[in-house]
């Protein structure tokens, strides 16, 4: 079991190389360049290693934890992008649903059904929540970016999970945005990536013991 604990982290480490080299690519696509320093490169590597060996850890099934180190992987980039340009691109987040369903399908992760729900549950609350928002506000509040992301993640969760992840999700970004209301790193109309937080709710949850079960 160490063994495998331990490969699980090398691969986490050596999966931060693609992350960063993909997160370059996206980011210059949108025009924004970025020079990692040694330092993140590190941070970044030791994260993805951590977050590999605590799903070896979690998870027996072997097509199961493969599925989950792309998952992560995937999800990792995406929260990068977010936090640089505040834009979670359709070419991941699609394909990233589609895999969920299909894994699902397959009868790797959870049930066809429960893909399903949670899915159409997903994109329902978030474009639901969407619309409240700027009802109440005349202001845009969870972007399609974010309703897209959430209907992926409900493809790889399921319902019960879905709205275990919003919630979780909700509180985090209200905590943060009071946070940096505090400090004066930003104002009331600034608009806070949402995308991070669904994405770090998401991993919390992927993680926790006996997810698929």
């Amino acid at each position: 079991m160490l063994i495998h604990i331990i490969g699980a982290a090398f691969l986490g480490a050596l999966a931060s190389r693609i992350i960063l080299f993909a997160t370059h690519k996206l980011l210059f696509k949108y025009g924004y360049i970025e020079k990692s320093s040694i330092r993140r490169q590190l941070c970044l590597a030791i994260g993805n290693a951590s977050l590999f060996s605590i799903a070896a850890e979690q998870i027996r099934s072997p097509l199961m934890l493969i599925s989950a180190f792309l998952f992560i992987t995937a999800l990792v980039i995406l929260a990068l992008i977010d936090l640089r340009i505040k834009l979670l691109p359709d070419f991941i987040t699609l394909p990233l649903l589609l895999s969920g369903l299909a894994l699902s399908l397959a009868g790797i992760t959870i049930t066809i059904g429960d893909s399903l729900v949670g899915m159409a549950l997903g994109y329902s609350i978030l474009l639901g929540t969407h619309f409240l928002y700027k009802m109440l506000t005349n202001r845009d509040g969870v972007g399609f970016g974010d309703i897209k992301l959430m209907a992926a993640i409900g493809a790889w969760t399921g319902w019960h999970h879905t709205i275990d992840v919003i919630f979780i999700a909700s509180i985090t970004a209200a905590l943060t945005g009071c946070f940096f209301l505090l400090i004066k790193k930003t104002n009331k109309n600034d608009y806070l990536a949402f995308g991070p937080h669904l994405i770090a709710a998401t991993i919390f949850m992927l993680l926790a013991k006996d997810f698929y079960q």
